[in-house]
């Protein structure tokens, strides 16, 4: 497939020069271009099954590790959340390498993190009836390793340096781009497929007035729409919080 990409790939600039002769049709352009399209949705697809088995694999190695106590410096420590003014969290070392907070922690964004360190530095204020409610969901999914581990494996990536306050505030803010206005994506996708295609037709016909054209009117429809699209990704604070598609 890797190979099979980039000889598709290849293929075209050749066509395009094929064509700008009269050897070829511009039609046949359309040949390569859709086999190198087709094959990236296939090369993706299996680099998602991969990406989907290593996640498999490493999420069984730590449980070992935990049941063989090979678990300290493998995870997260929470050191980010020690505060020497606490009364019992050094005695007990509930943060740090080799932590109850790094036996226990399997959370995979910092606003779990964030929960975690709070049960275990206030358990303390935590009523027993709090308490109870915890003990009975844990042993109701202690059996259920299959969903533990289908939770585990979904999400190619989690950043975990998004902040959960400023990601919240991004959420509640208006969209850029209510449901009303949905005829700017058909505007934007005829604009995208007709630039293409009269690149196509530039280069296989030497008629440039179409290409220019387009490309003129793609422009200043980016230019209307530029502090909206910023908007959306741009959506950051300074450690770098993603910003999230519009609806």
């Amino acid at each position: 497939l890797w190979i099979g990409r980039r000889a598709a790939f290849l293929a075209i600039p050749v066509m395009i020069a094929l064509a700008y002769e009269r050897i070829f049709s511009v039609g046949w352009l359309f040949v390569p271009a859709l086999l190198f399209i087709g094959l990236i949705i296939v090369h993706q697809r299996i680099h998602r099954r991969q990406a989907r088995l290593k996640r498999a694999i490493r999420f069984h190695e730590e449980g070992l590790a935990r049941l063989e106590d090979r678990w300290a410096g493998t995870g997260s420590t929470g050191e980010a959340y020690q505060d020497p003014t606490h009364p019992y969290a050094d005695d007990l070392d509930l943060l740090g390498r080799g932590s109850l907070f790094e036996r226990l922690c399997r959370a995979r964004t910092r606003a779990g993190e964030d929960r975690l360190a709070t049960w275990l530095l206030k358990g303390s204020e935590t009523s027993s009836e709090t308490i109870r409610a915890r003990q009975e969901a844990i042993a109701e999914l202690r059996p259920l390793l299959t969903l533990r581990e289908e939770i585990a494996l979904l999400g190619e990536k989690v950043d975990q340096s998004v902040d959960p306050t400023a990601l919240t505030t991004w959420g509640e803010s208006p969209v850029a781009f209510p449901k009303g206005s949905r005829g700017l994506s058909i505007v934007a996708a005829i604009l995208g497929t007709t630039t293409l295609g009269s690149v196509i037709l530039w280069f296989g016909l030497g008629d440039r007035g179409l290409a220019v054209a387009a490309i003129f009117a793609e422009t200043i429809f980016l230019f209307l729409f530029r502090q909206r699209i910023a908007s959306i990704n741009g959506a950051r604070d300074d450690r770098g919080v993603p910003g999230a598609a519009a609806e």
